[in-house]
């Protein structure tokens, strides 16, 4: 079958392989005869241009559920009521990668829930799999790169039982018991050891406290001139 139009001509064409074609020609096939679409012998169709529909489906029935593919969407928007296009699926959307052959991301629309195997990036914020998240730039130099920085440094208070703790949490306050007149200027910074069964102190044969303990303030005992300290750990 073909027309035989001047500067429009088109044809189709049955081949010995298996292979169906349809040809247009600006000269009546004298000299120019490129194909627009053409099928092989195990179907598979080629375009050489755009193809345009309503809806693209290639699975429509069992097992696969119905209606998967692209269809138009309802309307010029981007919001769940509205959108201009449409991924159609009776369950869900794998994202196949072709050089692994494997999936690792997954689209619920029932549930609208996406699983993936790998971290997700918004601008320079980062979520990894294991849970711990990058900061976006603006917010690292407030709360550190990650949210298990910002995590182990919050306040903490130590809940254990062991007599000869020395690594308490970030947070956690002291008494530091010293001599008469030994000064510790307030937020100065010291190194704490256990000192016999009960207390702190400032040195001694104890094991020296992890981190940074800072004074927060004390008191000077009037009758036995002895001072105390209240140290927090701050790093």
């Amino acid at each position: 079958m073909d027309t035989n139009v001047v500067g429009h001509s088109y044809r189709m064409l049955g081949l010995n392989n298996g292979h169906f074609k349809i040809q247009r020609s600006a000269d009546r096939f004298v000299s120019n005869a490129p194909d627009l679409i053409w099928w092989d012998a195990s179907n598979t169709a080629t375009f050489s241009g755009a193809a345009l529909a309503k809806s693209f489906l290639p699975s429509s029935s069992t097992p696969f559920g119905a209606d998967n593919g692209l269809t138009g969407g309802s309307g010029d928007n981007a919001t769940f009521a509205t959108h201009n296009v449409r991924v159609s699926t009776w369950f869900g959307v794998g994202i196949w990668d072709s050089s692994s052959n494997a999936c690792r991301i997954v689209l619920n629309a029932r549930s609208g829930s996406i699983s993936m195997l790998g971290e997700l990036q918004i601008g320079n914020a980062k979520l990894f799999a294991d849970g711990n998240v990058q900061f976006a730039s603006s917010m690292q130099s407030s709360f550190g790169n990650y949210l298990s920085d910002a995590l182990n440094a919050r306040a903490g208070i130590y809940t254990g039982s062991n007599r000869d703790e020395t690594n308490f949490p970030i947070g956690h306050t002291i008494l530091v018991e010293t001599g008469n007149g030994d000064i510790k200027e307030r937020n100065s910074a010291h190194a704490i050891y256990l000192s016999s069964s009960y207390g702190y102190a400032f040195g001694g044969a104890g094991a020296q406290l992890a981190g940074t303990w800072r004074a927060r303030g004390g008191y000077d005992s009037p009758v036995s001139g002895a001072w105390t300290y209240c140290f927090v750990r701050t790093a």
